[in-house]
């Protein structure tokens, strides 16, 4: 039997993510095989990040930090999707051969592809650039929270999603109100 197709993915966040789900369900794993790089130990739900860097209320960061074992269908042996795995590393660089390339990782380690998606998505600046330890999290946070709540203004830029649509400051903006009466 020849070795399998290896399919590697870089980014761990909704794109990345939500490809190698789909490459899960419909490639045969006896022919393929599917890794998923990511720096984080765990998937953020990014619209809901913005509001739980803001309040502690509802502990939103319980259920939007989802660990990656959660995000693949598991087989009867457990722990893994039927065909994904996911490593958690930092990629040093890529390289591209004649049937392939190599994706080498801080440490050395190197791994072969025979196809590479890359979706690494953005960089945040600020509140939204999270640790990328799961359990680094609730002290991150906590240090956010304290900068709003003791902040004498807050300037939100923006009317869509981010800027207002979900309202994520609203709990922010009422206490900063409230100081002011």
């Amino acid at each position: 039997m020849s070795q399998k197709t290896s399919i590697i993915i870089i980014g761990g966040g909704a794109a990345g993510v939500g490809a190698a789900q789909v490459l899960d369900k419909k490639l045969d794993p006896r022919r393929h095989s599917v890794t998923l790089i990511t720096e984080f130990d765990y998937m953020r739900h990014h619209p809901a990040a913005l509001r739980a860097v803001v309040t502690s209320e509802g502990e939103l960061e319980k259920d939007i930090t989802l660990p990656y074992d959660l995000i693949f269908g598991k087989d009867k042996q457990g722990g893994k999707g039927r065909l994904s795995t996911v490593k958690v590393a930092k990629v040093s660089s890529v390289e591209e051969t004649a049937d392939g390339g190599f994706v080498h990782l801080e440490g050395g380690q190197r791994l072969f592809w025979d196809y590479l998606v890359v979706a690494t998505g953005s960089e945040w600046n600020g509140p939204l650039r999270w640790p990328s330890l799961r359990k680094d999290v609730p002290a991150y946070l906590n240090r956010w929270r304290e900068k709003f709540t003791s902040a004498k203004s807050v300037v939100v830029v923006g009317g869509g999603a981010v800027g207002v649509g979900e309202l994520y400051l609203l709990p922010v903006l009422r206490t900063l109100t409230e100081s002011f009466h």
